[in-house]
């Protein structure tokens, strides 16, 4: 839809001033009308094909006023008497949507230029829409129309405040993206693989299930989706096979992903973590250097995971015996008492592989749960340390023991630490084990002397049928 005017039939209306014919079509293009000259004395203007009152010329006379706030000397039309659509809009409402602050005499101002009959309720406008503007319906067409009137180069670019608070939540999210960067840094790739197992997948594993845990769907896709799985062991073991039968090597993989259990109130789910390796951490034909994964190693990435999460010394690895693991490569690990996973060396058929599993559910739980650390100044005396060594029952429970120390230790005893166990053929037959911690003291107030640790020593072996071997 094009139409033409003329030069001379503008000025004939509207009070021009000394505005030139190319300073009038480059003003109108600028505004937002599209105007060519097509020589000195006619104009072509391409509205937008939604603005059907700009098809006359009057209509194009009464949008030039409009946009360049020119005064109209010609008497306008009366129309024919329709009842005009009448749109509410609040002034709170136009400077949200605009991002502006904007008087009263502004706002009105621009409703007298587009010819808008209004009237003001408190902080309402009650704007009649003349019938020849059926493009605006609504309030948002409205704060369009101030907009463009007000002029948008006029109206600062800057973002929307938002007001965020920061919630679990959010903290959950950045522990989730910490823990993906440490691994990822630690030469591991995350996969994803798919939730549902096969009937043979379901037996790996499977006596570590409760009875009724499983969910078997009523109408599966065929026999290798027939079951939702309880553990991520039978779908890493089935991925690092398949590489392996495809010649890739060096295999280190890890997945954050949920399983699905039978309760007694309702099904759960819950999030857990896996770490799945099989070969050599590093090869070097060059110099001849080969290191293949084992226990230490991948105990030394949880260790080093759980230290970047500050969770160094609330996270315990404790010997266990978990059937189709290596019997003396596998720990469970708990988190301040409460088991949250395990790790070790894990057979199926004449194929090992190092697994590590955990509940990132419990993990986060337990984080949020716990209290609030407290703020101790650093002493500004020396420390000492005095080596214990108890002969102890071989299936002793470590983090009782430890527990057990700390609480005869009294206030000056700061940290207690594992050193050496030791076994032999004689210990064996008798079931028990020789384990030497090491004891640090410190005080806020003085340094402690000789005499003092001893006495703190004694109180703790009190407790306990010892061997004490100091340092």
């Amino acid at each position: 839809m094009n139409l033409t005017l003329t030069y001379k039939k503008i000025k004939k209306y509207i009070n021009l001033l000394v505005v030139s014919p190319q300073e009038l079509a480059e003003k109108l293009t600028a505004k937002g009308l599209e105007t060519e000259l097509i020589n000195e004395e006619i104009f072509k203007f391409i509205p937008l094909s939604n603005r059907t009152d700009l098809s006359s010329e009057q209509g194009l006379l009464r949008e030039i006023t409009v946009l360049l706030n020119y005064s109209i000397t010609w008497p306008q039309q009366s129309e024919r008497k329709k009842k005009m659509q009448v749109v509410i809009i609040e002034k709170e409402f136009i400077e949200k949507k605009i991002g502006l602050k904007l008087t009263n005499e502004e706002v009105e101002k621009i409703w007298k230029r587009l010819f808008f009959v209004y009237q003001k309720l408190n902080e309402k406008y009650v704007v009649s829409i003349p019938n020849y503007r059926i493009d605006i319906t609504i309030p948002e067409d409205l704060v369009e129309e101030i907009a463009r009137i007000y002029d948008y180069n006029k109206i600062p670019s800057k973002l929307p405040f938002l007001k965020t608070t920061f919630s679990v939540n959010s903290q959950i999210y950045q522990l989730r993206n910490l823990i993906r960067s440490q691994l990822i840094n630690a030469g591991y790739q995350e996969i994803i693989t798919y939730s549902l197992i096969s009937e043979k997948q379901k037996r790996i594993f499977s006596d570590n299930y409760k009875k009724g845990e499983v969910f078997r769907l009523l109408n599966p896709k065929n026999d290798y989706y027939l079951y939702y799985r309880q553990s991520l062991i039978a779908s890493h073991l089935q991925t690092i096979q398949y590489n392996l039968n495809h010649g890739n090597q060096n295999l280190f993989f890890f997945e954050i992903s949920s399983i699905y259990k039978q309760t007694e109130q309702e099904p759960s789910k819950e999030e857990y973590l896996i770490l799945s390796s099989k070969g050599n951490i590093f090869d070097s034909s060059i110099h001849n250097l080969k290191q293949e994964v084992d226990f230490y190693w991948l105990k030394g990435i949880l260790e080093k995971l759980f230290t970047s999460l500050n969770l160094e010394k609330e996270v315990d690895f404790i010997f266990s015996q978990i059937n189709h693991f290596h019997p003396f490569q596998q720990a469970e690990m708990f988190f301040n008492k409460e088991k949250i996973g395990f790790l070790g060396q894990f057979y199926y058929g004449e194929e090992k592989s190092f697994l590590a599993q955990f509940s990132l559910t419990k993990l986060f739980t337990l984080i949020k749960n716990r209290p609030k650390p407290v703020y101790n100044p650093i002493s500004n005396f020396p420390i000492a340390w005095q080596d214990l060594t108890l002969l102890l029952e071989e299936n002793v429970d470590l983090i009782k023991t430890i527990d057990k120390i700390k609480k005869n230790g009294g206030r000056f005893l700061q940290e207690v630490k594992i050193i050496n166990v030791y076994e032999s053929n004689i210990l064996l037959k008798e079931r028990k084990k020789s384990i030497s911690f090491r004891l640090i003291f410190q005080s806020q107030e003085r340094t402690l002397t000789n005499k003092e640790i001893e006495e703190i020593v004694k109180t703790i072996t009190s407790q306990f049928y010892l061997n004490l071997s100091k340092k």
